[in-house]
């Protein structure tokens, strides 16, 4: 009798042994999957993250803003940290003179605080009929010849209104996608202040103009008016 009762608990021990070791064998294997889902999902994140981005030269973006008729500019943080809001302003006024229509595209949320932006390009002078908000402008740049950012990152992003999975889906931002070209001042290659990487600067319409806004500013200025001064505007 007594052997009977170890012999069943002898055969339960390696029951539930085997039950043990199947449902570890199960979840590593789970975890594998799931680890190896998880490093898929990382390579396509840096792999979309890595497509190039076409850098214009400087001389290149400046033909391209005399070729323009119909110019949308978009200021953001970039300008304002960089205090190019004065060589902004002198190239917009030096391109209108020249029979271009220039208006300037304002965000709520650019810049530091609500009216931002609005403040740096009164304090430059800009002329308060050539500045339109986000709610007024957006209609506008599907007919652009031209949408020139300055500095700006977040409230350009399409993936905000293109894409379910963005944090920022939902947030109203500037359709300057939809302009036929795109010039786009930036310091560098990083993201915005949310961190997330946006698909516009490495769409087919989209120039990349790389480093100090004010400085490139002024080389995009020293252009347009040489080419003013030149006879005829050759």
């Amino acid at each position: 009798m007594e052997s009977s009762s170890a012999l069943l608990i002898l055969v339960a021990c390696v029951i539930v042994a085997l039950l043990v070791f199947a449902a570890v064998k199960l979840m590593r294997a789970h975890l594998s999957e799931l680890r190896d889902i998880g490093i898929n999902e990382d390579v396509k994140a840096v792999t979309a993250a890595a497509e190039p981005e076409v850098v214009a030269e400087k001389s290149d973006a400046a033909r391209t803003l005399l070729e323009a008729q119909e110019i949308i500019v978009v200021p953001g943080f970039g300008m304002g940290v960089s205090r190019a809001q004065f060589q902004l302003a002198a190239l917009a006024a030096s391109l209108a003179e020249m029979g271009k229509s220039v208006r300037f595209a304002i965000h709520p949320a650019a810049g530091r605080m609500p009216g931002h932006m609005n403040i740096l390009l009164d304090e430059a002078e800009v002329p308060h009929t050539a500045v339109f908000d986000l709610e007024h402008i957006n209609g506008r740049f599907s007919a652009c010849d031209l949408a020139l950012i300055v500095g700006a990152n977040d409230v350009v992003n399409p993936a905000a209104r293109e894409d379910v999975n963005c944090p920022n889906y939902g947030m109203p931002v500037l359709d300057t996608d939809k302009a036929r070209q795109v010039l786009a001042i930036k310091r560098g290659q990083g993201n915005g202040y949310s961190s997330i990487n946006n698909p516009l600067f490495t769409r087919d319409n989209v120039r990349m103009i790389y480093g100090d806004a004010r400085e490139i500013l002024q080389n995009l200025l020293d252009e347009v008016k040489s080419h003013q001064d030149s006879p005829a505007g050759t």
